[in-house]
This record gives C-alpha cells, sequence and structure tokens, in this order.
C-alpha cells in the first residue's frame, strides 16, 4: 500500500473566545460540505459521507 499523504488531516486550535478547526480536505469545494455542533460534538457532512470528532 502507498502513502500519499503524511500530514495532518485536521488541526484544533484554542483562540480567545473558542476554538478554530482546520481541515484538509481536497478537491471538496465550500457547497459541497456542512459543518455541525450537537453539545460537543463536530460532525462534518460531505455530500452523503458524515464523520466526527469528539
Amino acid at each position: 500500500m502507498e502513502v500519499l499523504y503524511q500530514g495532518k488531516p485536521f488541526e484544533l486550535r484554542e483562540i480567545t473566545g473558542g476554538y478554530t478547526a482546520r481541515l484538509k480536505l481536497p478537491f471538496v469545494q465550500d457547497k459541497d460540505f456542512t459543518v455541525n455542533k450537537y453539545g460537543d460534538e463536530l460532525v462534518v457532512s460531505i455530500g452523503n459521507q458524515k464523520g466526527n470528532n469528539q
């Protein structure tokens, strides 16, 4: 199996008054994804695919 990417796929940083999330989503356009927060759960939806980071 070949490794195609070795960087961080996501990064969370604490800033004044909250947090920022940076996600590397190659080939994804702004209109193709949504981000929602449910309690302490962050849900990223891309097309009909979902993932979460608790």
